[in-house]
């Protein structure tokens, strides 16, 4: 119950949408008393870099966690019970619907990531071995009872065993195009909500391009992170330049780095290593 805390506690701000609390009237006629008063001094100021960050409003509240997630656990446990007494107490062919549902579901795993790659624009969350590993481990079991006919306690095997393992195969499918070709792309852009897009189309009027708006190349960019150079020769609207776009992010702020090594970064800290701006996850 402790990690499922640590979890909802962690992925929960996600669903907030924070509000920041209007000012008042009375707020407002003194900060423009204060103004018509206090005349700055701008000349010895040192510029600092705006450090944007979001508004969290809500304070967390572990006892109202912990309850909920009480709940939930409950009434999944009853509805458990529910299922495994119908299936116990119905007929062969109640007991393979029952059973043919709740396979479906729980071989469901992959869905909620797709999902949330799709809202969130995340690209190349999980890597491509756990992926494999996880849906292969998880496919042994129903593979020997219901593949095997000779397996340990004699249950009949079903040719049905094969279509969890196609559905499966078609969510590791999807986790894998959504690397490739971005999260959303087989949602029309209506139906989506906007996030940032960190591998733009490079233009010639970018300052992050390798060439000026005169065609004379300069140096290439290097990655503030691992300080070796970007490769953004390859970059248009072709099929492999839309892949090659995935090589490197472009922040908010107009900089430029590494598709791994700020992937790699963000994962420890929303900020961008060179002006310290607030970045959107992805």
């Amino acid at each position: 119950m402790r990690y499922l805390l640590v979890v909802w506690r962690i992925q929960r701000p996600e669903s907030i949408r924070p509000s920041s609390p209007a000012p008042t009237a009375a707020a407002n006629d003194d900060e423009g008393e204060d103004n018509n008063r206090r005349v700055p001094d701008t000349e010895n100021l040192i510029p600092v870099a705006n450090v944007r960050r979001p508004n969290t409003a809500e304070v967390p509240n572990p006892q109202r966690d912990i309850t909920y997630l009480y709940y939930r656990l409950y009434a999944v446990l009853l509805l458990g019970l529910f299922l495994f007494y119908q299936s116990v107490t119905r007929s062969a062919f109640v007991q393979n619907i029952i059973v043919g549902t709740l396979g479906f579901l729980f071989y469901s795993f992959w869905v909620p990531q797709i999902v949330r790659n799709v809202f969130r624009g995340c690209r190349h969350p999980l890597s491509h071995r756990y992926i494999l590993v996880m849906s292969t481990t998880r496919l042994g079991i129903p593979l020997y009872f219901y593949g095997c006919p000779n397996n340990l306690i004699g249950h009949q095997s079903t040719p049905w065993v094969y279509a969890l393992v196609a559905y499966v195969a078609v969510q590791v499918m999807i986790l894998f195009l959504q690397d490739a070709f971005g999260p959303r792309f087989f949602v029309p852009s209506r139906y989506l909500p906007q996030t940032y897009n960190y591998h733009p189309i490079l233009s010639v009027d970018d300052e992050e391009t390798s060439e000026d708006p005169m065609g004379k190349p300069h140096q290439p960019k290097d990655c503030a992170i691992c300080m070796l150079p970007i490769d953004t020769s390859h970059h248009g609207h072709s099929g492999l330049n839309v892949l090659s776009r995935t090589n490197y992010m472009i922040t908010p702020c107009h900089h430029m780095f590494h598709t791994e090594c700020l992937e790699k970064w963000m994962r420890i800290k929303l900020e961008c290593p060179v002006c310290r701006a607030y970045l959107p996850a992805c």
